[in-house]
């Protein structure tokens, strides 16, 4: 269309519709690369925008696919963070009537398992503090000031001290987070500490795990596989702490041949 005829058809100034089709050329090719199945279209500001937009429900899908570009951004192991995602969300189905967390934490727990190693980019030792501290600084998209604050502390607490438990758990810092979130911090903190350690070596040799918790109050948790699991066994026993002290049950990790039922 030529620059009159945008300007009469859509009823714009000469400066706007002079930048009417790049736009619309950008505006494409962004929502092609989120994959947005439906746009909301108001004479509201942004702001409002998207207000309107959670009230009427929150898009997993978009919000997960945020946490996987930040993932790449920083060059995370995206096998690894899916199975250690697999794991996370297993755990928190079986144990639902052990943990009492509203179905809501089970996204949160998602989206955690995915970024909780992007600050491996920059300091592979203290990897987990500095993925709090960019989430802290880049906030996942569609995800509440509430639900990003939990997200980043679950990270924070996938850090180990040198006895296995997570550093200032019950500390300075953790006594200052808001008291609604603290627990759930800790039990899903807990949950994902346990499922990383399950794909310990990164190379998915779990292919399957099996949840039971006995009359005993100890839980037992199987990994199918016929694969050398020394150090998924060894970085398990060190981060099964914390969920041993927040929850008050024992876990056992046993292996599993792959052709047993």
């Amino acid at each position: 269309m030529s620059l009159n005829d945008i300007m009469q058809n859509y009823d714009l100034e000469p400066a706007v519709a002079d930048h009417a089709i790049p736009n619309a050329i950008s505006i494409k090719q962004f929502l092609s690369l989120l994959n947005i199945g439906t746009i909301y279209i108001t004479d509201m500001s942004v702001v409002t925008g998207l207000l309107m937009l959670e009230k009427r429900g929150k898009d997993t899908d978009i919000m997960m696919t945020s946490a996987q570009n930040m993932a790449r951004r920083y060059l995370v192991d995206l096998h690894h963070a899916t199975a250690v995602r697999k794991f996370a969300l297993h755990i928190f189905d079986r144990l639902r009537k052990v943990h009492l967390l509203p179905k809501s934490d089970r996204e949160l727990l998602s989206w955690a398992a995915i970024v909780d190693d992007i600050g491996s980019f920059v300091n592979q030792a203290r990897r987990y503090e500095q993925s709090a501290e960019f989430l802290d600084d880049n906030e996942l998209i569609g995800l509440s000031d509430r639900e990003n604050e939990i997200v980043s502390e679950i990270c924070r607490y996938q850090t180990m001290n040198e006895d296995g438990s997570a550093p200032d758990i019950g500390g300075h810092h953790y006594r200052h987070l808001d008291p609604e979130i603290q627990l759930t911090v800790a039990k899903l903190s807990a949950i994902l500490r346990i499922a990383t350690a399950l794909d310990a070596s990164h190379k998915q040799k779990i292919k399957q795990i099996v949840i039971s918790l006995k009359k005993n109050n100890e839980l037992i948790v199987r990994a199918k596989t016929n694969a050398d699991i020394t150090l998924e066994r060894w970085s398990f026993n060190k981060r099964v702490k914390l969920f041993e002290d927040v929850f008050g049950i024992k876990v056992v990790l046993k292996q599993e041949g792959m052709n047993r039922q």
